[in-house]
């Protein structure tokens, strides 16, 4: 996926718009040097016509997305006939265009397929207008599968920026290929070439696709000099969404939610079967997660003076603690290796809300739980020794107690008891979570009513 990929955007960056601008050449050629379906075969207009494509292609300036001459292309691409490799730029003959229509067609496939991660019947229902690029780009289409109804239902798929681009173009591309198609063809085949309105076509005649999805995107990875046997296992349209979703269930937070609303399904278990089925995308989870561990706790471990919360002197005293046992700074490895101790090899420490991380050990007891087990994230409270924040949240922090004891005298001198209740949770919420926080508000009158004698 990434050593093809790059080649896909690079390709439908910088090649997309001048392949575009050539085969719209050919239609204007084709107009002016019309023939006949005994002209088609031998005849001398088809020869004409021939010469003039091969004219237009020696004169075209192939240029990148910045407007620069395209001198060569920074990987092997195997286009024209029986994929030749061809280590020289530009091409020389109109099958080669063609071939390379065809391979900017697969191209844009790759980009829509790991964007949206549609089932193939629901890449080919996307029609011109599809795409809505406003605050927040979508791809309108239909789905099948999990309906009811023949003609499936209606939705929308989230779409990235490069995924807007990447169906705009086919677009435009699709357009030039069904003009060619209707001028290529006589009778009955040029009413099919104008037929449907799918952004997708056959490029020999501009008609519809009606499959060879998969076909198309094994001979664009063939085109880039790749095996089309990732893993041993043939290139399908499937293996995006699979892929999708592997990525996502490693990447995201949340990643069960987000994937079922992007797959359509119509139970999260669904999700979870695409998530877990595969014995390695668990290996990797739990790989991920304990790295993650380990990478939070050394993070705070390299300079735990700015971190906040009941935990941040605990964690002072191990570093402090480890510097007298060494005799020594604390180098990068140090600090790796005494996270691994603290988190157990990542098995504790847990990013339970943006910005604040539980320290809470297997077998060790918390407030949020009330007793040995996993953290409870919706219960996290400042006043837990577990809890540990992270240096960003300091301004919010200093901010929410300013703010909370103006609001708290200003409904005080209201008489308005219910608001009195409310900002009073908030000082007591806030104004301990950091030190230097809290050493400059103890003493003012209004906060003192909210904090213990034993904590002045």
């Amino acid at each position: 996926m990434s050593e093809v990929g790059w080649r896909v955007l690079w390709f439908v960056k910088n090649l997309g718009p001048s392949i575009i601008e050539l085969a719209t050449r050919f239609t204007e050629v084709a107009a002016a040097v019309p023939i006949s379906p005994s002209d088609k075969y031998g005849g001398g207009k088809t020869q004409r016509r021939q010469e003039r494509y091969v004219q237009e292609i020696n004169r075209f300036g192939w240029a990148d997305a910045s407007g620069r001459k395209i001198e060569a292309l920074p990987f092997e691409l195997r286009y024209g006939r029986g994929l030749k490799t061809a280590t020289e730029w530009h091409p020389k003959q109109p099958s080669c265009v063609t071939d390379l229509m065809a391979l900017l067609q697969a191209a844009h496939m790759w980009i829509a397929l790991f964007s949206m991660g549609a089932r193939v019947s629901e890449l080919l229902s996307l029609e011109t207008g599809c795409v809505k690029a406003l605050d927040a780009s979508s791809a309108r289409g239909r789905t099948y599968k999990l309906e009811s109804y023949v003609e499936g239902v209606v939705r929308e798929w989230p779409l990235p920026q490069a995924a807007v681009n990447a169906l705009q173009q086919q677009e435009r591309l699709a357009r030039v290929a069904r003009e060619l198609g209707v001028l290529y063809a006589s009778g009955s085949a040029r009413t099919r070439g104008q037929a449907g309105a799918s952004i997708w076509c056959r490029l020999a005649s501009g008609n519809a696709v009606e499959g060879g999805v998969n076909w198309m995107l094994c001979k664009l990875v063939t085109a880039f000099g790749f095996s089309t046997m990732p893993g041993g296992s043939r290139l399908t349209s499937h293996r995006f969404r699979k892929t999708l979703a592997r990525l996502g269930t490693l990447a995201m937070s949340g990643a069960p939610k987000v994937l079922m609303d992007l797959f359509g399904h119509k139970d999260v278990e669904m999700t979870l079967a695409y998530m877990l089925s595969d014995p390695d995308i668990r290996a990797e989870i739990r790989s991920g997660v304990e790295k993650a561990a380990v990478l939070l706790a050394a993070d705070a471990l390299a300079e735990p003076s700015v971190f906040g919360g009941r935990a941040a002197p605990k964690l002072c005293t191990a570093v402090n603690t480890e510097r007298a046992r060494l005799g020594r700074d604390l180098g990068a490895d140090d600090i790796r290796s005494l996270a691994e101790v603290l988190t157990l090899n990542g098995q504790a420490w847990e990013l339970v809300r943006p910005g604040v991380i539980c320290t809470k050990l297997p077998g060790s007891v918390g407030p949020c739980s009330r007793a040995v087990g996993h953290p409870q994230p919706a219960r996290c409270s400042a006043r837990c020794e577990h809890r540990l924040e992270q240096a960003y949240l300091h301004e919010d922090v200093e901010g929410a107690v300013e703010q909370a004891v103006m609001s708290f005298e200003s409904e005080e001198a209201a008489g308005n008891e219910i608001m009195m209740e409310y900002w009073g949770g908030q000082i007591v919420a806030n104004v301990r979570r950091f030190d230097d926080i809290f050493s400059r508000w103890k003493e003012h009158p209004t906060v003192q009513r909210f904090v213990s004698e034993e904590e002045v």
